[in-house]
């Protein structure tokens, strides 16, 4: 246990330490995102591959939505019997109130180096292109109110030296995950930075950098009587001066059967250093044959006066998982005489 706190210590003062510029795309349940939430976390499951999908959308009075669909597919490969693994990542984010589309496509690789006959070490690395497209023709600027009408007309002339539509560039991130798992409990342990490369994003010509982000998570899952089971879970991520909390706990049933798994629920609160309060979330899920499904609810406590359009959100995820055909992943019992 004594190695445990000092495991925790050090990703406390990393979270001080790592201050690092706008938000990025983001999901409340982190964890049904986990190629999102750390490079190191791809392979990072027992099967032969894995398909994962998330969808959120959020906004009270914003119609269409603020939407961000995932698509993940990630599979294990061996190198000399020890474990890595490949994925890939396509993620679309349509602000629609603003017209503006973001579409992200990344590679994710990682490496397993097993550490003690209990743990794990998982490296992983990421190299994607990201393309941002701003239409134009369907804002309105200052300068673009119309005074015979009292409203912004987007057809009169404007002096905003917006000098392009759209704008590319690489992205580079990395991760670190230490997990530790017995027969009554498991800790994982992650950090991962993202935009390692500052790449240059700007719709005009200024130099524009984006600056790192850096993000920490901690699971613990406690098996309890019964096959129930308890699991705190903390995310903190910082990118130059905003911050995000998110922390919470799950409880659920584990089963003997093959068709419902595991059922799941929890709740969440998310905020962040030098910010308000910013939501209280409800999140349920279940394990059904070979998929997961899951489900939240953010509902919003802050009270600025945008909440209309960062307000309440709802995140559905579903994953599926092909069993696992390799003979290293099982363990046959045998009798000794």
């Amino acid at each position: 246990m004594k190695n445990l706190y000092k495991i925790f210590a050090i990703i406390i003062l990393v979270m001080i330490v790592n201050l690092s510029k706008s938000q990025d795309v983001h999901f409340t349940k982190f964890y049904d995102a986990p190629l999102i939430l750390n490079p190191a976390n791809t392979g990072n499951y027992n099967g032969n591959w894995r398909l994962l999908n998330n969808y959120r959308q959020q906004g009270n009075q914003v119609s269409p939505y603020y939407t961000t669909t995932t698509i993940a597919l990630d599979h294990p490969v061996y190198i000399r019997n020890e474990k890595a693994s490949l994925g890939i990542i396509f993620i679309h984010d349509n602000s629609s109130a603003f017209s503006f589309f973001t579409n992200k496509i990344y590679l994710s690789s990682a490496y397993f180096v097993k550490t003690t006959s209990n743990s794990y070490l998982h490296m992983g690395l990421q190299a994607g292109y990201v393309f941002k497209n701003l239409n134009n023709e369907k804002q309105s600027y200052p300068d673009q109110f119309d005074m015979s009408s009292g409203q912004f007309n987007s057809n009169l002339y404007t002096a905003e030296p917006m000098q392009k539509q759209f704008t590319n560039y690489l992205d580079l991130n990395w991760g670190l995950v230490y997990s530790y798992l017995l027969d009554n409990y498991k800790i994982e342990i992650g950090i991962a930075m993202f935009h390692y490369n500052k790449p240059k994003e700007s719709f005009f010509e200024a130099e524009n950098r984006l600056t790192p982000k850096y993000i920490t998570h901690i699971y613990y899952q406690q098996k309890l009587p019964n096959k129930f089971y308890i699991k705190p879970i903390l995310l903190y991520a910082q990118q130059n001066k905003a911050s995000e909390i998110l922390l919470g706990i799950r409880t659920g049933l584990k089963t003997d059967s093959k068709i419902f798994k595991d059922i799941n629920t929890g709740i969440l609160f998310r905020g962040g250093i030098n910010r308000t309060q910013d939501a209280i979330i409800a999140q349920t899920g279940f394990h059904f044959k070979n998929y997961i499904i899951s489900m939240a609810y953010d509902i919003n406590i802050s009270s600025k006066r945008n909440r209309t359009y960062t307000g309440n959100a709802f995140e559905i995820s579903l994953s599926y998982s092909r069993p696992s055909t390799d003979l290293r992943n099982y363990k046959i019992k045998c009798d000794i005489f």
